[in-house]
């Protein structure tokens, strides 16, 4: 049995779903071995242990073209995908051009339809692909109701960490001095994408936090944004008059982010209540905030609490900067209670690293 993971993407580590699926990738390499490839349009990624295949274009109805002669031509049975478009035109020209059975799992992320061919992608592969993966229940259950699938054919697997990457043995103090952080401040951080399809992701709300809870001693470093998302926070930051309190960097490798938030004294991710936030997000950098041995602070969404919970972190009231600075306040005051939820949320978090993911996917779709 062969295996490739289709994607029409520039492989990087610095962007989340691209270090997803590179995540995923490696484990299914590890697994497979030969038998695994992994599609992308070119990467900057040099890692020879992975079985990289470039197709040099990001169009899906030509890219899918491509895959179909190179599951062709190496006899490949198995297809793993999370571009809808992409495994449209995948399936559509294998039942079109190939005389093999293909087996079809689709790795689902969202249920947003933009327009009224992304609902007929959707319907089609509800029909023809053999296997789902969901990243959260709310999102299985959303999808099961609306295209009335079995729910034999779905897997609740949420995103993972590589515990490799994200234990690191360094302290905060080791990190603030690699990261030219001050050792006297309390440091409140924020990892990953500032926005997500547009949306805030809870920064604006940590910007007024700054000003509730207004301690000279209090800075906010977060990391991740492009510099269209630097220069609009920087400049919210000003309009705050908080810019003093405010450190904004750029994207980054994920070992540096490792090392961000070991300088952390708390690691916030206060997501607003919309409907991609509250059911459908499995965000990377809980699983990893939860490997930092730092305190988290989130937001009470129902995706939240499929993994957060009291015992393991800080949860508040999103879309409430007074309820987020009382966070705050907690996790920078209160010794004992932060001791027990980082001890909790890095116990918690050995279920979610992206070797088991993998081999639950794989056995989920009998493919070793």
């Amino acid at each position: 049995m062969k295996l490739i993971y289709c994607t029409s993407i520039a492989l990087s580590n610095k962007l989340a779903n691209r270090a997803q699926v590179y995540s995923m990738a490696k484990q299914f390499q590890k697994k497979m071995g030969e038998f695994f490839f992994l599609g992308v349009n070119y990467t900057n990624i040099d890692d020879r242990k992975l079985n990289i295949i470039c197709f040099n274009n990001r169009k899906s109805y030509i890219l899918a073209w491509k895959y179909i002669k190179f599951i062709k031509n190496n006899k490949i049975d198995y297809i793993y995908c999370r571009e809808a478009r992409l495994l449209f035109f995948i399936i559509l020209y294998s039942k079109l051009f190939l005389r093999f059975k293909l087996i079809f799992t689709y790795e689902v992320h969202s249920f947003f339809q933009r327009n009224m061919i992304d609902e007929l992608v959707d319907r089609f592969l509800s029909r023809y692909v053999n296997n789902f993966i969901f990243v959260t229940k709310n999102l299985a259950d959303r999808y099961i109701i609306k295209y009335s699938i079995s729910k034999n054919k779905t897997l609740v697997s949420p995103d993972g960490v590589d515990l490799e990457i994200f234990n690191i043995n360094l302290s905060k103090e080791g990190a603030r001095k690699k990261l030219g952080l001050p050792f006297d401040k309390k440091i409140i951080i924020y990892t990953g994408k500032f926005k997500t399809m547009g949306m805030d992701k809870g920064i604006n709300d940590i910007l007024k936090v700054l000003k509730i809870i207004n301690d000279n001693n209090l800075l906010f470093v977060a990391v991740g944004g492009s510099k269209n998302e630097l220069d609009y926070y920087n400049k919210l930051a000003n309009q705050l008059n908080t810019q003093e309190k405010v450190k904004l960097f750029g994207m980054t490798t994920q070992d540096n982010l490792a090392i961000y938030q070991k300088a952390a004294d708390a690691l916030l991710m206060p997501f607003p209540h919309n409907t991609h936030y509250a059911y459908y997000m499995s965000p990377l950098k809980m699983f990893e905030y939860m490997a930092s041995k730092q305190p988290i602070i989130a937001s009470d969404l129902p995706s939240i609490r499929e993994v957060l919970n009291k015992n393991n972190s800080i949860i508040v009231k999103p879309e409430r900067p007074d309820e987020l600075a009382k966070g705050v306040k907690i996790a920078l005051e209160d010794k004992n209670l932060v001791k027990k939820i980082t001890e909790q949320a890095f116990q918690d978090v050995g279920r979610y690293t992206w070797k088991i993911r993998v081999e639950d996917i794989l056995e989920f779709i009998k493919c070793v």
